[in-house]
């Protein structure tokens, strides 16, 4: 009994001295690093993707410098980024594409809200008044968190309360209440 007690007594004191100890961790490595970028193979002749049976695959839009981000609109379009340094958002409909926002900082998320369309650039989220049917797009406005949608606010990246997202590169935000 008294040997637990004994135990139990240096246990806080063991504890506050292992606290107190500061990590020894090694310098940083200040060699500049190594470029490793992906190598772009251009598609062999002769070969070609085999598909089930009914499947057609073919090529839908090309062009672009760094596409990033696809979203669906809510009229069927494409709303896609291409994440440079002086990027742009476009609207694919069909095989028309039309350049919807100019002159961005490397926008990268998209996401389509009532009446807005908002996208996320390395400095800033901005939103659009954005006009489906015609596929054009206000002036920007930085948003605010009391103007943005109840999901573009929350810690996850949907509310606790709605379903997760049925895919990866399409996402509905829950309905308003």
């Amino acid at each position: 009994m008294s040997k637990n007690l004994v135990l139990l007594a240096l246990c806080p004191i063991v504890c506050g001295l292992a606290w107190q100890q500061s990590p020894q961790l090694p310098a940083p490595n200040l060699a500049p690093p190594v470029p490793n970028p992906p190598k772009i193979v251009p598609q062999p002749e002769g070969v070609s993707i085999k598909l089930p049976k009914g499947f057609v695959i073919e090529e839908y839009a090309v062009g672009f410098t760094r596409p990033r981000f696809m979203a669906l609109g809510p009229s069927g379009e494409i709303l896609l980024s291409d994440f440079i340094a002086n990027g742009a958002v476009y609207v694919l409909n069909g095989k028309d594409r039309k350049k919807l926002v100019e002159n961005l900082d490397r926008p990268y998320g998209i996401a389509v809200w009532k009446d807005y369309v908002y996208i996320a650039e390395a400095t800033a989220v901005k939103r659009y008044k954005y006009d489906a049917k015609a596929m054009t797009a206000g002036p920007a406005r930085k948003s605010s968190p009391s103007k943005a949608p109840p999901w573009a606010t929350s810690p996850a990246p949907w509310p606790s309360t709605a379903p997760a997202p049925s895919s990866t590169w399409r996402w509905d935000p829950p309905p308003t209440s």
